[in-house]
């Protein structure tokens, strides 16, 4: 086993790392447990354009070449167009996602939420919201409980009237300096949302960034989990890439005809 997916079952260590991360999700007087609180971070509530600069590196190759500023939002329509228009459902964990899905065509998606530690929304963005039938949700989205019994991804599901998510986007960029990055923990988030992924459903997932201490140790570790889905599952398309300071550790996931619901535990693939 390479030394980047040393993944065991959830031990001292693993149980140590919820607690901390349970502890910066917490809210304070300045808003979460974090250095500085959430209207402070810089990519909060960014557009789909900004959200390209980040996984533009792992569309596939025909659309990598393309110049066009919205190559992620042609990649994700295109895909899903598969899929009837309008009746399809999209959630953004880590953040609010006003921004990003305001950027899709319009009435492309049925309903979208976002996700985030604090609603920071004034009366007027949330009036424009509606009319876009987006919802925000307060919620720590490193919750590791399964998603049978996960609050999160329960209010989640029931605010956008379905148990299948046809597109996940999760770009946290400022708390990944901070959270502890625990393989077991990363391994039960990812395999639950992508329970939630519908057939043909999208993922994209930043799991860490260049300045983070872990960063060299999470790139093995994501990038050998990606070559042993694919091999395990050809159904599955994915694709990993290490970036720059701005983009960081990033995979793109495709959950094509014949992909299994659930994915095994890292613990049964190595």
């Amino acid at each position: 086993m390479k030394e980047g997916m040393r993944v065991k079952e959830i031990g001292k260590a693993t149980k140590q790392a919820i607690e901390k991360n349970k502890y910066l999700a917490k809210k304070s007087p300045g808003g979460a447990g974090y250095a500085t609180p959430e209207e402070s971070w810089q990519t909060y509530d960014s557009s789909l354009w900004n959200f390209g600069k980040t996984f533009n590196i792992v569309l596939p190759v025909e659309y990598s070449v393309s110049t066009e500023k919205y190559k992620l939002k042609d990649y994700i329509e295109e895909k899903l167009l598969k899929e009837k228009w309008g009746n399809l459902t999209a959630v953004e964990f880590g953040g609010p996602g006003s921004a990003l899905f305001r950027d899709f065509s319009r009435y492309f998606f049925r309903k979208t939420v976002g996700v985030c530690l604090k609603d920071i929304r004034n009366d007027l963005q949330k009036e424009t919201d509606e009319e876009y039938e987006h919802s925000v949700i307060e919620g720590d989205i490193l919750d590791t409980t399964k998603v049978e019994k996960n609050k999160v991804l329960s209010e989640v599901t029931k605010k956008l009237g379905t148990n299948k998510i046809d597109l996940i986007i999760c770009r946290m960029r400022g708390p990944l300096y901070y959270i502890d990055k625990d393989p077991a923990i990363l391994d039960r988030i990812v395999r639950n949302w992508y329970s939630l992924l519908n057939k043909n459903g999208l993922m994209f997932i930043q799991f860490d960034i260049i300045s983070s201490g872990s960063y060299r140790s999470t790139a093995n570790m994501a990038k050998e989990w990606s070559v042993v889905i694919n091999e395990k599952f050809p159904q599955i398309d994915i694709q990993f890439a290490m970036g720059d300071e701005n983009i960081g550790n990033v995979i793109r996931l495709h959950k094509g005809v014949g992909s299994p619901e659930k994915l095994p535990p890292a613990t049964q693939l190595f």
